[in-house]
């Protein structure tokens, strides 16, 4: 009888380098179908997201219109009245701006083919911090971090910053970051009376007074972009009024302005209104000048063009 072999076939509990070296191989063709598919389902999931936020507003808005005799409320208002449950964002970090009154209609940065430049996410974070790495200043001035008040008394009220001037005396502050060249900014800002202006290519001397451009808005729809010099204006380089339908005092609005080299595109609420070359002013930083009675900022966004 023969002895038993000493030699027996080794278990296979493990796989080989080999069979390993297969298998990641494999997975890793598989992913590259499968990451970018997904990524496209979830951008395609935002966008519908965001498209159903907005039909929210501006069904809330019709209705509080249809309440109060053709009236446009702002969000603010909106959510404060219960017209909205919460502030609307975009899911995916949009800017949403109203972009037509008549019939009443909402825009994102990221989700349409907007007019206007997006400039920042509406949810700025709190204190002026940075919301992405091209944006140089953000805040939805819930406080007064990163902003220099230069002349005025400047106030956190209800969760904004307000201002109150009487007689002809302006109220200015200052973007306490840059300067910078070429960038978008945005104001969004709530009038009384008066009016108001977003600066741009600002810089401020040893006596805190102001020289660059401000592109403004007053209470009676008048679109002005002037040179600052001291604090004092200089030249009116052009003029436009507000877009057709849009209401001004007590409503708010953003303004933006694009600038690069010696070219200035403005925009009010999304819409373009002029597009202005000078080249008094080639760099600074963004501000808030207001005057003529009270003004509440909501935000304002500092990022590159």
């Amino acid at each position: 009888m023969n002895a038993p072999s000493r030699f027996r076939p080794r278990d296979r509990a493990a796989f080989s380098l080999l069979e390993l070296l297969v298998a990641l191989a494999v997975l890793s063709v598989l992913a590259a179908f499968a990451i970018p598919r997904y990524a496209q389902v979830l951008e395609r999931t935002k966008g519908t997201e965001c498209q159903v936020t907005r039909a929210n507003v501006q069904r809330a808005e019709e209705v509080y219109m249809g309440q109060n005799e053709g009236r446009m409320a702002t969000v603010r208002e909106l959510v404060e009245k219960g017209y909205l449950d919460r502030q609307p964002r975009c899911v995916a970090g949009g800017s949403l701006v109203w972009i037509s009154t008549a019939p009443v209609k909402m825009a994102c940065s990221l989700h349409d083919a907007a007019p206007a430049p997006a400039v920042g996410n509406t949810a700025a974070a709190p204190g002026g911090s940075a919301a992405a790495p091209d944006t140089y200043f953000s805040s939805d001035l819930s406080s007064i971090e990163g902003i220099d008040p230069l002349t005025g008394a400047w106030r956190i009220n209800g969760g904004v910053l307000t201002i109150t001037s009487s007689g002809k005396s302006v109220n200015e502050a200052i973007v306490s970051t840059g300067p910078f060249t070429d960038y978008s900014t945005g104001l969004t800002a709530t009038i009384a009376s008066g009016g108001f202006g977003v600066l741009y290519r600002a810089s401020v001397d040893s006596g805190n007074k102001v020289s660059g451009y401000s592109f403004q808005l007053d209470s009676e729809g008048k679109l002005e972009l002037w040179t600052i010099v001291g604090s004092k204006p200089g030249e009116r380089l052009a003029a436009a009024a507000m877009p057709s339908g849009f209401p001004v005092v007590g409503v708010e609005h953003t303004i933006t302005v694009d600038v690069a080299g010696t070219q200035s595109t403005f925009y009010v609420d999304g819409v373009q209104v002029m597009q202005v070359t000078d080249d008094t002013f080639s760099s600074g930083t963004s501000g808030m000048r207001q005057w003529g009675g009270t003004a509440s900022f909501d935000t304002i966004v500092l990022a590159r063009s």
